[in-house]
């Protein structure tokens, strides 16, 4: 693309974006070193040092940066750690603006008004913005591509937009609007990329799935499924994330955030508990053990045929008014994308959490049938998650036949609840 009806673009000789001319005529030249990634003529480069890199200002539109060429001055420079990332950016005079912090993602920024801290959403775009102490100095809301972004400030003197990364993490860059994806430059407003996807080997159509029609588009972004899919690179279509662990970040969210934040942030609360499943009930116990005798016998009449299927099942623990509590008929789950098993029993998911009408949400349950590499007598992190964001008790049966409980009523962190033995297992021979 070479005009986005805002932007005019030029490449270089590799197909790379060299120069854009925005909308108000300000032209920007990008310079990319031996391994892709930006810099300019007056690069410092040590060996197991930062890549300094940097945007410059253009006297016209042109890519040849050489003596001789078009005129140019450093408009930002930024430090680079070994992995690519911005650790440090410094204005067109050389005088520091940010650090980043990074811990497998950006968590955080120091500049001049101090420390903030960042609370992304499930694909890792910026939602809520925090000081050192925890008060809110930003929220963000976006639509699926990325693109209606609008971040609001806080009264609060630490309050300000420290760093560009935004969408699923990447820089945006203010002179074009486009986020920068390393392989490639993506246009939020177009849901697109800008050039179409490339990869080292030739290859006729990069990347592509000959039974995924979507792959086929090599301007795609992520597939065309925004709101589970990111792109660490703009490469491939990226990756994407598990539903029940999308559910769990909102309600992590969610919980920590007032009605009017959540609202500026873009965010929703997860939908109550459906009572209009129409969803069989069974069983009535009572007493301190209630929960674990309804999670018992709900798993034990469901683990054979969970066991024979290699697929996990999994319903709801309910609370009548009357206190006595019952089960749901287990739902069928299914597969992740990486083999792992999974149903859907979380807080607003599917027919799985549902419970009947008039009663009230006591507990989860599903089962851990035996599968080659999956590591079914624990919980898994996602499963911790659930149990601690709802607040209440979560069962699982193993393939040992132990049922194990992990008691989410009473923490905030699924680290400080342990998972614990409600029936051991006979011994295996």
């Amino acid at each position: 693309m070479t005009f986005d009806g805002l932007n005019s673009y030029l490449y270089d000789a590799e197909g790379r974006i060299c120069a854009v001319k925005n909308s108000v005529g300000a032209i920007t030249g990008y310079v990319y070193d031996a391994a892709g990634i930006r810099t300019t003529p007056t690069t410092k480069t040590c060996r197991w040092g930062p890549r300094y890199v940097a945007r410059l200002g253009l006297g016209a539109m042109s890519c040849n940066f050489a003596p001789g060429g078009v005129a140019w001055d450093i408009h930002a420079s930024w430090a680079l750690g070994q992995g690519g990332e911005q650790v440090a950016e410094f204005n067109g005079a050389g005088t520091w603006q940010h650090s980043n912090i990074f811990a497998g993602k950006l968590t955080g920024t120091y500049d001049t008004k101090g420390l903030h801290f960042y609370l992304d959403d499930w694909l890792g775009t910026r939602r809520i913005q925090t000081n050192s102490t925890g008060q809110l100095e930003m929220t963000c809301q976006s639509l699926p591509y990325g693109n209606g972004q609008n971040c609001i400030t806080t009264s609060l003197t630490t309050a300000d937009n420290p760093t560009e990364q935004f969408f699923t993490g990447k820089e945006r860059d203010p002179e074009s609007g486009d986020d920068y994806f390393e392989a490639r430059y993506y246009n939020s407003a177009a849901g697109r990329f800008l050039s179409p996807d490339w990869s080292a080997k030739e290859e006729p159509v990069p990347y592509a799935k000959l039974d995924d029609p979507q792959s086929l588009n090599l301007y795609a972004y992520v597939l065309n499924r925004p709101t589970t899919g990111f792109d660490p690179d703009g490469h491939d279509g990226g990756g994407f994330v598990e539903q029940k662990n999308q559910d769990w970040i909102a309600d992590h969210l969610i919980s920590n955030s007032t009605s009017a934040q959540l609202q500026l942030a873009g965010l929703a609360r997860l939908p109550p508990f459906q009572t209009d499943c129409g969803c069989a009930t069974a069983g009535s116990f009572k007493g301190p053990s209630g929960q674990s005798k309804a999670a018992a016998t709900a798993l034990d009449a469901i683990y054979g045929k969970s066991q024979s299927e290699h697929t996990e099942y999994g319903g709801r623990i309910y609370k009548r008014a009357d206190g006595s509590l019952g089960f749901t008929t287990p739902v069928k789950g299914g597969r992740e994308p990486d083999g792992t098993p999974s149903v859907d029993v979380d807080a607003g998911g599917g027919v799985g959490s549902r419970i009947p009408a008039g009663t009230t949400n006591a507990g989860i349950y599903h089962t851990h049938p035996l599968i080659p590499g999956y590591d079914g007598e624990i919980f898994s992190t996602a499963d911790a998650q659930h149990a601690v964001s709802e607040h209440v008790p979560s069962f699982i049966e193993a393939p040992s036949r132990s049922i194990y409980e992990i008691d989410g009523t009473n923490s905030n962190n699924y680290f400080n609840a342990p998972q614990t033995t409600v029936r051991q297992g006979p011994p295996r021979p």
